[in-house]
């Protein structure tokens, strides 16, 4: 479980660390994109970010089945309080545009 959660925990922060670079890239070129918001920019014109959020849940899944064998039925609670801390710290960081 310990690989499983140090290999969530990096492509997180890897995930983190592209989705800033995105957001300073589109800061440079959003006019070129009027009324298009970072999301939908970054969906068709920065593909690192679709690749480390794929990469991203691909190791939570991994680590949510480690968990589920580990803790057996707590796990689906535990995995829970996880994505609530997850979604609440991808809510906070502000976006560009």
């Amino acid at each position: 479980m310990n690989k499983a959660r140090d290999a969530a925990q990096e492509a997180s922060d890897n995930y983190f660390d592209v989705l800033v670079k995105a957001q300073a890239q589109f800061i440079k070129v959003k006019e070129l994109y009027p009324g298009m918001t970072f999301w939908v920019w970054a969906a068709s014109n920065y593909p690192p970010l679709a690749i480390a959020d794929a990469t991203r849940k691909a190791t939570q899944g991994v680590l949510f089945a480690a968990m589920a064998e580990y803790f057996g039925p707590d796990a689906g609670v535990l995995s829970g309080y996880m994505d609530n801390i997850r979604n609440a710290t991808t809510s906070s960081i502000i976006l560009p545009g």
